[in-house]
């Protein structure tokens, strides 16, 4: 074999074997957890999504976890537990003010997903893959 083939041999090969390496590593004692956030029915554009550890005890390092929400999913590095979930939209009121103060903005998602959460969540081992089915006004009883 001629050396240009076993050149282009090697580049491959080595190529290949960098393609089957894995993502970053994954902190010690934490997981990937990911999922999807919909409003509506819709995937949630853009947003926030928090989780508060349930835990009073643990590492205070260990205990929120947040990360941005993008055409309705989402992907965050935690630690195992039970989580109150908080998921927040922001929409500017008014733009930046002549003086170079910021401009205001608004919560666009009900006080019961961000505020006064209601949503909660489990995350182990087996349950690494999360939904959060979000509507936009109360069931009417």
């Amino acid at each position: 074999m001629d050396n240009r083939i076993r050149s282009i041999l090697i580049v491959l090969m080595v190529c290949l074997h960098g393609c089957t390496q894995p993502g970053p590593p994954v902190a010690p004692g934490r997981i990937i957890a990911s999922g999807t956030v919909t409003l509506d029915g819709q995937p949630l554009g853009w947003g926030e999504i928090i989780f508060f550890h349930r835990d009073p005890d643990i590492d205070p390092l260990d205990s929120e976890f947040a990360t941005a929400i993008s055409r309705g999913t989402f992907e965050v590095e935690i630690v195992p537990g039970t989580y109150r979930v908080e998921i927040r939209q922001w929409e500017s009121e008014s733009s930046e003010a002549s003086d170079g103060t910021p401009g205001s903005a608004i919560q666009r998602l009900p006080k019961r997903y961000n505020d006064d959460s209601e949503l909660n969540a489990t995350v182990d081992d087996e349950n690494m893959k999360l939904r959060f089915d979000l509507v936009s006004s109360p069931a009417k009883s």
